[in-house]
């Protein structure tokens, strides 16, 4: 199995320190993604999503140290294209973030995620999502719903500070264009992101 660049960093602490609500971290690299993502029929039935059950993994949030793949490099022999913004406002932060995992797929987040001032984020909603996965399901190609949720309660390491965003996004109406409908979710972290 070949493994390019990728960088093995943060440990929890370290990362509780950085997703502080109230810190100004600055980008310091290039942009960085750790993700776990699964499209599934969830609610949908199996008539309307098909028989997928797709997983695939780029680095690995959950892991101590946490593995993070680096735009430019590759992972598992795959190449890793990472562009992301979180930019803090006077609600919160304007969130956008996309990885590409050479042809295998990809993942994009937009929205807006309120929270007061020294506070973790509640439950997000009208988050935009698209699950793009032509390998091996083309049925959940170009996926994709505008009324996703994000949360930020499956890991006490999770929040939201300038240049870096980790939680789970769920997108159970996703849907392509020839009418497939499925669950996508993920659980993601971008770092070092411009604002």
């Amino acid at each position: 199995m070949a493994h390019a660049t990728f960088l093995s960093f943060l440990s929890g602490a370290a990362l509780v320190l950085g997703l502080a609500p109230g810190c100004n971290n600055n980008s310091e690299g290039p942009a960085t993604v750790a993700l776990r993502w699964t499209v599934q029929p969830g609610t949908n039935s199996a008539t309307t999503c098909g028989a997928v059950n797709d997983t695939f993994s780029i680095g690995n949030p959950e892991s101590n140290p946490i593995v993070t793949a680096t735009t430019g490099s590759s992972f598992n022999g795959v190449p890793v294209t990472v562009s992301c913004n979180v930019a803090p406002n006077s609600t919160g932060y304007s969130v956008t973030a996309q990885v590409t995992y050479g042809g295998e797929g990809s993942l994009a987040i937009s929205g807006q995620i309120n929270v007061a001032a020294n506070a973790v984020p509640g439950t997000q909603t009208n988050i935009s999502g698209s699950f793009d996965d032509a390998v091996p399901h083309g049925l959940i190609a170009n996926m994709s719903e505008s009324n996703c949720t994000v949360t930020f309660t499956a890991n006490a390491n999770m929040g939201i500070a300038p240049t870096r965003i980790w939680g789970v996004i769920d997108c159970p109406q996703e849907t392509a264009t020839n009418g497939t409908v499925c669950d996508g979710n993920a659980e993601f972290l971008f770092e070092n992101c411009g604002q």
